[in-house]
């Protein structure tokens, strides 16, 4: 962003009003001021500590600024529906996504938490992708029009990339793209998420592809930041284990990546989370590279991560108590909506 000349584009779930997140925005209000267009979506209600106040000191500061979908009455029909994109565009060229926001927590580790997570960087082409997704979102929002990337003659690609997003116009583009992959696996699937609440689809699609021979591995948080929906989890990993899924618990803090690797052929980094919400309601976006060298430095990195994680074996699932059972049920109903 330091380096910016024309435009820095910025969309995000979460930006919080504390150290990282002033960092962020004094950054954006100098490059504002030097005459570079910065535009800055929130999400209403990821967002909801970032005061009225702190707003108005950034539209002051020559800082557009846009909510997405505000609390409001007349908002109140689509307050399930989020914006949870982690999206940073800089000069139409740079891409930043993935899933960290924009809050301490998220990068400094305290004796409690360290959050485990995964963000990349994109040159070139996808990045002016990015910018028209960007670009809708900012006029849905209802922000004026923005400078419009120049077009370059394409030069010779380095590493083939899907970008894959989901809005209110298409919905369920995140979830068909992790039922395909899941479909077209030959030999192993690799998902990180923090949370486990899928569709009926999905968890059927992990199903037939373990019956079928497929190595699927899934890591999660050993525990989430949300108790409730670790007891959601229990059925579905319950249901799939029981079909040869294996699980992996990250012991090392809270696992918060949103990964898939399918064989050795494609890689996924985005901001979706396997589970309903973010495969029904939320707007999320991913990245798929197609890259066997990209793919194999990915599966280096997850078996660093399952080193650090307790293998869960299915009996294991079957020692809950009465109250741990109820409150299991309890909270599947309940899966949807978190």
């Amino acid at each position: 962003m330091h380096h910016a000349k024309r435009s820095i584009h910025i969309a995000y779930y979460i930006i919080s009003d504390d150290a990282i997140g002033q960092t962020l925005l004094n950054i954006l209000a100098r490059k504002a001021s030097a005459g570079v267009e910065v535009a800055l979506i929130y999400d209403a209600l990821g967002s909801w500590r970032l005061s009225k106040q702190r707003i108005k000191e950034l539209s002051a500061r020559k800082i557009q600024v846009r909510s997405y979908s505000p609390l409001s009455l007349r908002t109140i029909g689509s307050l399930n529906r989020r914006n949870h994109r982690k999206l940073l565009i800089i000069d139409h060229h740079t891409l930043f996504l993935g899933g960290i926001n924009i809050a301490t927590r998220y990068l400094y580790p305290t004796r409690s938490s360290h959050w485990r997570d995964e963000h990349i960087r994109i040159d070139g082409d996808a990045a002016r992708q990015a910018e028209e997704l960007f670009a809708a979102d900012w006029q849905a929002c209802g922000g004026s029009s923005l400078s419009a990337p120049k077009i370059h003659s394409r030069s010779s690609i380095h590493c083939p990339i899907q970008l894959v997003w989901s809005s209110t116009e298409q919905s369920y583009a995140i979830h068909r793209t992790y039922s395909e992959l899941i479909a077209s696996a030959k030999h192993s699937v690799i998902i990180a998420t923090p949370y486990f609440t899928p569709t009926e689809r999905l968890v059927e699609s992990l199903i037939k592809a373990a019956r079928s021979g497929v190595k699927v591995e899934i890591i999660l948080p050993a525990r989430s930041d949300i108790r409730l929906i670790d007891y959601a989890s229990q059925h579905y990993i319950e249901r799939c284990s029981s079909f040869g899924v294996d699980f992996y618990l990250y012991r090392h803090g809270f696992m918060h990546s949103k990964l898939i690797i399918v064989d050795s052929m494609c890689v996924g980094v985005g901001s979706a989370n396997f589970d309903y919400r973010s495969m029904r309601y939320n707007a999320e976006i991913m990245a798929l590279i197609f890259n066997r060298q990209v793919v194999r430095s990915y599966v280096q990195t997850v078996r660093h991560d399952m080193a650090a994680c307790h293998p869960l074996v299915p009996f294991e699932q079957r020692k809950k108590s009465a109250k741990e059972q109820l409150l299991s049920s309890l909270a599947r109903l309940l899966a949807p909506l978190l």
